[in-house]
């Protein structure tokens, strides 16, 4: 069930990204490293109806189901087909699917949207490197903030999807960690996980519990009571059913994330997430954090292929990489899929007979089951880069010095900057 419309939500205190004085970075850095958390200001109004019109015009429009599963945008004002593609339709489809969806509407979306409606972030080839997502990707201003708070100039963004959750859709998901937070032997968890907002949205998370020595505590209390959680893992929950000696899940804060925002959390941080309100609009968006760049050696280690390869490839043919920055396995539809074949089924029969997405396999009890595979993003031109994007995606390599051309942004460049 979806939260009631009333749910309270905490205001953030927001920063301006484009703000390159020393005081405002000293600023930034400081409540990020108290509270874990940050909202940064970094696009307006036209540039987050740039990102919503690309998505409908790249991915949620390109889906490939029969006539009667496709989404109709109409004119709510004389009933007319809206087209995403057509400039004299731009500003009045982009007011009717950020809008409040009415029961008829909402209905026709569900049946019309991308694959991962229930999660609200779909791993659809051409999601990956948008035009608009690259801009944020190589963002001069929030590279400048990413690497005053990293305390380093050699960064990566990260290549992740984009967020369009529907109204009564999202999940009610329990708070965790994109890492194992009970191991003492990992490797280091560092880096910033990140969501821009291109509509107003919300962010879930337990604040001022990212520091080691809070760590230290959590794995004392806790190690106990979850003995089965794989060294390895990936990501670590924490069940309700469980004892909470910390009383974890009674501090989660639900924050507003306004349009045009980002928000940074360190990896270390325990967030969650929760379903949008079915009064609401329609939540647009996407991933977008940083790290420290160089391939992991656990990511060749979990997939096969180095992670810089896995990257460059995933920007030069338009494909999802590999593994998510948390090493998870990118899926193109749900996981479960594979073990509730009716969920698959659902799917598809949206497409038309013998479609290129459909393919089979054999199952472990050597019968032969149909399941979903992408298809090859064509028409995809690779996006441009600023000689910054480059450094960031890992086309070219970082240099020990970075002057302030090379940082693609006003101001002190990031590594003379001592906050």
């Amino acid at each position: 069930m979806p939260p009631k419309a009333a749910l309270a939500m905490a205001e953030p205190v927001i920063f301006d990204a484009r703000d390159p004085t020393l005081g405002n970075l000293r600023a930034i850095k400081a409540y990020i490293e108290k509270n874990g958390v940050i909202v940064l200001k970094i696009w307006g109004k036209r540039q987050c109806r740039a990102t919503v019109t690309e998505m409908w015009r790249k991915v949620i429009s390109k889906q490939h189901w029969t006539d009667e599963y496709q989404i109709v945008i109409r004119s709510r004002k004389d009933n007319c087909i809206l087209v995403v593609h057509s400039e004299a339709d731009e500003k009045e489809f982009y007011r009717t699917v950020t809008g409040v969806l009415s029961p008829q509407e909402r209905k026709m979306f569900e049946r019309g949207w991308p694959l991962h409606r229930g999660f609200g972030a779909c791993c659809d080839p051409a999601v990956f490197h948008m035009d608009t997502v690259t801009s944020i990707r190589q963002d001069p201003n929030l590279y400048r903030c990413a690497s005053i708070i990293m305390d380093d100039h050699k960064l990566w963004s990260q290549v992740n999807r984009g967020v369009q959750v529907l109204p009564a859709q999202g999940e009610n998901e329990v708070l965790h960690f994109d890492n194992n937070a009970l191991s003492k032997k990992s490797e280091p968890v560092t880096g910033l996980a990140g969501k821009f907002c291109a509509s107003d949205s919300r962010f879930v998370y337990v604040p001022r519990i990212h520091t080691d020595e809070w760590l230290e505590d959590f794995q004392e209390q806790y190690a106990p009571l979850y003995p089965n959680v794989k060294p390895n893992a990936s990501k670590m929950e924490l069940k309700a059913e469980l004892s909470d000696p910390m009383h974890l899940l009674e501090r989660k804060e639900v924050m507003r994330v306004p349009r045009g925002c980002i928000v940074y959390w360190f990896k270390k941080t325990l967030h969650g997430q929760i379903k949008v309100c079915i009064d609401k609009p329609i939540q647009y968006g996407c991933y977008a954090g940083m790290g420290i760049a160089g391939s992991r050696a656990a990511y060749k280690k979990k997939c096969g292929v180095d992670e810089l390869e896995d990257r460059i490839g995933s920007y030069l043919q338009g494909r999802a990489p590999m593994l998510w920055p948390s090493l998870d396995k990118v899926q193109f539809y749900p996981k479960k899929f594979d073990n509730f074949p009716h969920l698959m089924q659902a799917y598809i029969k949206k497409l038309p007979p013998n479609h290129p997405m459909i393919a089979t396999r054999i199952s472990p009890k050597g019968k032969t089951v149909e399941f979903l595979t992408p298809m090859s993003n064509i028409g995809y031109v690779p996006p441009p880069f600023t000689s910054l994007g480059k450094r960031l995606l890992g086309l070219e390599e970082w240099e020990d010095e970075l002057d302030d051309a090379e940082a693609g942004a006003p101001g002190p460049a990031a590594k003379r900057v001592r906050v």
